[in-house]
């Protein structure tokens, strides 16, 4: 496959805002416009990104008009997802991917987005972003890491800003966690566990044959967090991977630890085997401070010390 990277960010560019999962409110939506100003740019979006169908932000219909009309217009550099939620899937076999690949331009987001993020790269070979929603908190740890991945070019390598050196397997206290040390290159694709294990047997399935694999995940006790490693593992999805790189899974440890193994225990027992540096507990998920990850982009994983580098640009 081509990598097409789209053409970085600039100061005072139009960024179109949509809802491809869950309903956004109106209080939510001027929390949305006030972070993309504060970030430089300027925001655009259709009366569709406040219309509410059940669960979903409104129609399919709407929905993909609105990826359709974003990407076609010119005048819109990029675009970012207002929030995760449910309803990605159900728009992918529909979607023009002919007309989003003549209009190359950063797509950003995480979650349920994590389906809408791979199926554009897997489709036209547009670098896509897993990164903050539009309602996420942009931190200064969020908003530098944006920037520096989407607006600032270079053909030096980037390196996440992580701690020196993980912590040893046993301390789990909010620190990032070597459970297979190693190193690895490779392109990095992933997203949400959910989603990645919803998507299996699509025709938008994830490859991760010699690459580097991210996976984050939220509110799912450590028996589904089992179920749906078990199934990858089983599937023999992960055997050419080459490193699993672990976000923060919020809510996802066990309430009652008498009746239930720990998430730590659980990372360990499925993912050890694989014989690939594993590290849990980097800053991207359901967390205040989320790295931006570049879909396809090559990148370097080493364990000790620790290293997360990006080894070219992921914008143009």
């Amino acid at each position: 496959m081509e990598i097409l990277k789209p053409k970085h960010l600039q100061s005072g560019d139009r960024v179109g805002i949509i809802a491809p999962a869950g309903p956004i409110t109106d209080e939510q939506l001027g929390f949305v416009i006030e972070n993309v100003t504060r970030l430089g740019f300027e925001p655009f979006f259709t009366p569709n990104i406040l219309k509410k169908s059940g669960y979903f932000s409104a129609s399919d219909d709407d929905k993909i008009d609105d990826i359709h009309n974003l990407f076609a217009d010119k005048s819109v550099k990029a675009i970012i997802c207002a929030r995760g939620g449910y309803g990605t899937t159900r728009i992918l076999h529909r979607l023009d991917y002919d007309l989003i690949g003549r209009n190359p331009k950063p797509l950003i987001g995480y979650s349920d987005i994590t389906a809408l993020l791979w199926a554009i790269f897997l489709q036209t070979g547009i670098v896509t972003f897993h990164g903050p929603v539009g309602n996420s908190s942009f931190n200064r740890f969020t908003t530098n890491c944006f920037r520096e991945i989407l607006c600032e070019p270079s053909d030096e390598k980037y390196c996440y800003p992580l701690e020196t050196s993980a912590k040893s397997y046993e301390n789990t206290n909010d620190e990032i966690v070597v459970i297979s040390h190693g190193t690895a290159e490779g392109e990095m694709i992933g997203g949400n566990l959910s989603l990645i294990c919803a998507l299996m047997g699509t025709d938008f399935e994830l490859d991760f044959s010699n690459r580097i694999v991210f996976i984050e995940e939220i509110a799912e006790p450590p028996y589904k967090i089992d179920r749906m490693l078990t199934q990858l593992i089983v599937g023999r999805k992960l055997d050419k991977a080459k490193a699993v790189l672990l976000g923060v899974f919020n809510g996802c440890e066990a309430v009652d630890f008498a009746k239930s193994k720990s998430l730590l225990s659980v990372l360990q027992e499925r993912l050890v085997a694989l014989g690939i540096p594993v590290v849990y507990g980097l800053p991207f998920g359901h967390i205040d401070k989320i790295a931006t990850f570049p879909l396809g982009i090559k990148t370097r994983i080493s364990t000790n010390p620790l290293q997360l580098s990006l080894l070219e640009s992921a914008v143009d």
